[in-house]
């Protein structure tokens, strides 16, 4: 399994790809997405398995730590195992990983979170608000997952601040 780095010219069939596997409110609109593209902390990687993108992954590289920010491995690909191969690769090469997931709210949320708490995450058990991408969509309610431990205030912060622009939920 490998990583591999998007080019921009491919970055439109990535961003079909993320439309189907979230929500609205747990994206951003196409063109404020692209632009992220120029920015030296932001980074999306096609998941590669036996020369065949599986997937792929948008990450933060934050001070001491890596945001995931979407990881998808495409419909044909699940359960198969790679989406376990992949995290597994992801916290050996990151070493600190932390992630979103939604609220353990049906079946599908619930294996989610087991699925991270299997591959090493901690749950952290504290109230997590994703900020909205856009004045037009809803902050999301989520839990705040990380690799290997649990987080602090600070890191919640610059999450804040880098990748949703701002200083504090209001």
């Amino acid at each position: 399994m490998e990583f591999v780095a998007l080019k921009k010219e491919e970055f439109t069939s990535v961003y079909e790809e993320m439309t189907k596997a979230f929500v609205k409110d747990e994206i951003r609109y196409f063109d404020d997405a692209f632009t992220l593209l120029n920015n030296e902390k932001y980074n999306i990687y096609h998941i590669v398995f036996d020369n065949k993108k599986v997937g792929f992954i948008t990450i933060w590289e934050l001070n001491d730590f890596y945001f995931v920010e979407h990881f998808v491995i495409y419909n044909q690909y699940r359960n198969k195992g790679l989406g376990g191969k992949a995290i597994d690769e992801i916290n050996k090469k990151f070493k600190k990983v932390i992630l979103e997931a939604e609220l353990p709210n049906d079946e599908i949320s619930k294996r989610r979170l087991g699925f991270y708490s299997r591959h090493g995450f901690v749950i952290n058990e504290f109230k997590y608000i994703q900020p909205a991408y856009h004045k037009e969509l809803k902050p999301v309610q989520m839990k705040l997952l990380s690799y290997p431990n649990k987080v602090v205030n600070e890191i919640i912060k610059e999450i804040y601040e880098e990748v949703y622009g701002v200083d504090k939920l209001c």
